[in-house]
């Protein structure tokens, strides 16, 4: 699967950091530790077979390699924050370590809670800020921020074989997402992709399982229905022929997924379309219904979380 394009308004390699609104995502993954600062609606959030919810001011940590998968019915906004693991050099140890905990707020009081959201403001404040060396306060903030959760959050080191067994499997997944996008709308069947892989019906499946949270069924009909919610953009398309386009043999089953997924029916849904299409924002893809904050956006956001910030501060002292 390709990774998702984000407009970048610093560069600092190794460092990402934007706002997004997310309504849903498919299961993906990165090579970087992914944080997530939850500005308001509640986002459920599935990985490493679990499913939780992250609510307004929780922090997040997900691991290099964990596919992980969202759904926000309100639309979800956050700042995330991807980090190499490489950032600081070998001799951080930062590349070895895999947490154990995915939410911060279950290892930090209230107050370390309220440090570590300072420290995201003046980290995204130095990210985009166009002064000479911003990007090396940036980069100072961000290795507090990742000291503080080596301290509190329970982790482990990865031996060097389990190193190399995450990434063939993250190899393995990456391919695996990028063979459904390329033939979701034809006849697809596990069993081909294993031949091609020269791996076993019952050890791919467990991988999936395990990975994904879902069989390959269910994630071939996901992707299959955002597909056909795309195509109804296009007014002028049949929602039979889109059924059709979009993988499916039969109406009625295509119909009833839909309801499932969308809580509409495709009739209900292709006739809201006009409303969807006034966000000229709004990123919709086969694997994705999400926002990306413009820039004056992002800094009215950060100029408003300071401000709140700071409030918070001194009411707590």
């Amino acid at each position: 699967m390709k990774e998702i394009e984000i407009v970048r308004y610093t560069a600092i390699s190794g460092l990402t950091m934007y706002f997004d609104c997310v309504n849903y995502r498919t299961p993906h993954q990165h090579r970087e530790f992914e944080m997530m600062w939850i500005i308001d609606n509640p986002i459920e959030i599935t990985c490493g077979g679990e499913v939780f919810t992250a609510g307004k001011d929780e922090i997040t940590i997900l691991d290099p390699g964990l596919v992980h998968e969202f759904y926000s019915k309100e639309g979800c906004t956050f700042l995330c924050i991807q980090v190499r693991p490489e950032l600081w050099g070998d001799s951080s140890k930062l590349p070895e370590i895999r947490f154990d905990a995915r939410l911060l707020s279950a290892h930090m009081s209230p107050e370390e809670m309220r440090e570590m959201r300072g420290l995201l403001i003046a980290a995204a404040n130095a990210y985009y800020s166009r002064e000479e060396g911003s990007e090396l306060y940036a980069l100072c903030r961000m290795g507090d921020i990742f000291y503080r959760l080596i301290r509190k959050l329970p982790h482990h080191r990865m031996t060097l074989r389990e190193s190399a067994d995450l990434e063939k499997r993250r190899a393995l997944i990456d391919r695996l997402l990028a063979y459904v996008d390329d033939h979701y709308a034809e006849k697809i069947r596990l069993t081909d992709f294993a031949e091609q892989e020269a791996l076993s019906m019952s050890y791919l499946s467990h991988v999936i399982r395990e990975t994904l949270n879902q069989s390959f069924r269910a994630y071939v009909e996901t992707v299959r229905l955002n597909a056909a919610s795309e195509m109804m953009q296009d007014m002028d398309r049949k929602l039979l022929d889109i059924c059709y386009a979009a993988g499916f043999s039969d109406y009625r089953y295509f119909s009833g997924a839909f309801r499932k997924r969308f809580k509409v029916t495709p009739e209900v849904y292709r006739s809201t379309v006009s409303v969807r299409r006034s966000d000229e924002h709004m990123l919709r893809s086969l694997h994705s219904t999400e926002k990306f904050l413009t820039e004056e956006e992002t800094e009215s956001l950060l100029m408003r979380l300071a401000a709140e910030h700071e409030t918070a501060r001194t009411s707590n002292k």
